[in-house]
């Protein structure tokens, strides 16, 4: 495993109020059941205040001993310092692409629970340690273990519309910049009013990261446009029996993070738990690097519409395609 520096010159993770300092990295060894490691100094207004680990990867020692481990001196206690120190190692783990996080603690360790909760952790339950583990060697009976999720698809609620309006606005303004592979225009489409109505039809769906960043965000329902009605599908198939993903939108800082594959992802699980038949999207013709991704996942195109698709005086070509749940090709 190839351990990732500090970026951008500095010597810590985090800002300088607060920030971890990379003291020493441990590769893995196997025939100890160790796995990657990095330990770091916490570090507030330039004095250390504790220090903390973080495990990357997973195997069956960390059942028990966690991703993540931290203790804060006695005298700064009570200032927040592993909650901070967590975030900053879920971002590190993030960039090691984990899916996921344990952290452990001890039943009584209540502080530690705050934490976890903190974080909104989720608590998978309390577990005994075995007798050939070193905690048992070190007087630990059981823990509790906690999962956190990264980059975890939760359905949206409607205190987060506004987020969404403003993460709408934060990628087409950053396609004014560059390349509009979206289609979509800045103040135009998509709006707090898309929200909005997306949430209303109950499937609007979010990722937020580990500092609480609204990131991404998709809708999941069977509403099609009017337009879908004139396409030339490959199954003579209602479009009510599939499901439509609406307004797939990543952060422009968030991307090459497989976010938005994840989003896609998704949609397959959501067409099968409501029993349809597949999935029948639409794409501007030239976003490109969304097509590629369609394609991978195994949508075939079906037809292209032009002229007055989504509204009178639309002149965008748009590409259709289909997915169906008995074929392959999502994996």
């Amino acid at each position: 495993m190839e351990f990732l520096e500090p970026s951008e010159g500095k010597k810590y993770f985090g800002e300088q109020a607060f920030h971890l300092l990379l003291k020493r990295t441990t590769p893995e060894m196997p025939e100890l059941g160790f796995v990657p490691a990095y330990y770091f100094d916490m570090m507030a207004d330039g004095q250390k205040v504790g220090q903390c680990t973080l495990r990357v990867g997973y195997n069956e020692t960390l059942e028990c001993a966690g991703n993540i481990g931290y203790q804060v001196d006695e005298k700064y206690r009570g200032n927040h310092y592993a909650l901070k120190a967590c975030r900053l190692l879920l971002h590190l783990a993030q960039r090691h692409h984990m899916k996921q996080v344990l952290i452990t603690c001890q039943p009584e360790n209540t502080a530690s629970q705050k934490v976890c909760e903190a974080l909104h952790a989720q608590l998978m339950g309390e577990i005994e340690i075995p007798d050939n583990h070193d905690l048992y060697s070190r007087g630990y009976k059981s823990v509790l273990q906690y999962r956190y999720e990264l980059d975890k698809i939760v359905p949206a609620k409607e205190e987060d519309i506004p987020l969404i309006a403003q993460l709408y606005d934060e990628l087409t303004a950053k396609e004014e910049q560059g390349s509009n592979y979206s289609g979509w225009v800045r103040g135009e489409y998509p709006q707090e009013s898309t929200a909005r109505e997306l949430f209303q039809r109950g499937g609007l769906h979010c990722i937020f990261d580990e500092q609480g960043k609204l990131v991404a965000a998709a809708a999941y329902d069977c509403t099609h446009g009017d337009c879908y009605k004139r396409v030339h599908w490959s199954r003579n198939i209602a479009n009510e029996q599939t499901l439509c993903i609406h307004t797939l939108a990543v952060h422009p800082d968030c991307r090459k993070r497989g976010l938005g594959e994840k989003m896609m992802r998704f949609g397959f699980d959501k067409a099968r738990e409501l029993g349809l038949k597949g999935i029948r999207i639409d794409t501007w013709v030239n976003n490109l690097p969304g097509l590629r991704l369609y394609h991978r996942l195994g949508y075939r195109d079906a037809d292209i519409l032009y002229d007055n698709v989504q509204y009178e005086g639309d002149t965008m070509a748009y590409q259709f395609l289909e997915w169906y749940c008995d074929e392959q090709g999502t994996e």
